[in-house]
């Protein structure tokens, strides 16, 4: 029920928090946790119904009646984080990456990512897309990449209208 999951969620958040050494990762599931902490079932979204921001159309395959938070870790490390190379990265880089491919699909962010970084957008993060990253400012990686995100989002809000509603959790 919606109590309970929002219940989960803060205790995701907690728990996060709690940790002597917060980890990227640990540090984006508390930040998934407090934007998709909860349950939902919008016509208007294109995922379907989803629980804890995981989506009935991006996974077929979750049992959504009986996802718990540790659930949702295990799939943000292995279908997103994992991917992306995000330990290879720097932090707030792999953080941004990470929930950009959480909102559209890996492919989709590691491409916009070498894009910005001038390695060649193949989908897939190797020793070249590392070595490009390392060799661009930080600071300037991360705003590059939250640019092609926002830029990608906006292009879905021009094709579907009715997706602008999402945006803010998007960005």
């Amino acid at each position: 029920d919606l109590a309970h999951r929002s219940l989960d969620a803060a205790r995701v958040v907690a728990a996060a928090a709690r940790q002597p050494m917060t980890t990227p990762f640990t540090s984006w599931l508390a930040f998934l946790a407090r934007w998709e902490g909860h349950e939902s079932d919008d016509p208007h979204d294109r995922g379907g119904r989803t629980v804890y921001g995981i989506s009935s159309a991006a996974h077929p395959d979750v049992d959504l009646d009986r996802l718990t938070p540790a659930g949702v870790a295990k799939i943000a490390r292995e279908s997103y984080w994992q991917p992306c190379a995000c330990d290879a990265l720097p932090p707030r880089v792999a953080v941004a990456l990470a929930d950009y491919a959480w909102h559209s699909s890996v492919e989709t962010a590691v491409r916009d990512l070498q894009r910005c970084v001038g390695a060649l957008p193949d989908g897939r993060v190797g020793p070249l897309t590392l070595a490009a990253v390392r060799a661009v400012d930080r600071d300037l990686a991360l705003a590059l990449a939250l640019n092609e995100r926002r830029r990608e989002r906006l292009r879905v809000i021009g094709q579907r209208p009715g997706q602008a509603r999402f945006l803010r959790g998007w960005l």
